[in-house]
């Protein structure tokens, strides 16, 4: 089991002004192949506002959020990768920001089967 604090830490003393936090995981999966099918209607768009429900708290560094919102969008791939993200941003002192944001929706036209993405770095 990874401590995140502990690791966090570590990180911090090996830390400089070039260091950047990168970690990578998918968004919210939504389709029957997922079996998660809450959206019927305008499913692209409700994707991506239910992605950036969870990205605007990661962004906020708010983990009792993101909690919350991964308890009601179970299919959110990256919990652990991201409670790791919240933990170093917080104890490295550093701002996360989106550089980008899609679903294969938005890319394919496709609303049977839809995942989001992020970029977010710090």
């Amino acid at each position: 089991t990874l401590d995140r604090s502990s690791a966090a830490s570590d990180v911090y003393k090996r830390q400089d002004e070039k260091t950047a936090l990168i970690f990578s995981g998918d968004m919210i999966h939504h389709g029957e192949i997922y079996s998660f099918t809450i959206f019927t209607k305008n499913k692209i768009k409700k994707v991506r506002e239910a992605d950036m429900e969870i990205i605007n708290s990661i962004l906020e560094l708010n983990e009792k959020k993101f909690l919350e919102l991964l308890d009601f969008y179970p299919t959110f791939c990256g919990k652990y990768t991201f409670l790791a993200f919240i933990s170093f941003c917080k104890i490295l002192n550093k701002k996360p920001k989106l550089l980008c944001y899609y679903n294969s929706g938005e890319i394919t036209g496709e609303e049977d089967v839809i995942v989001g993405y992020s970029s977010i770095i710090a």
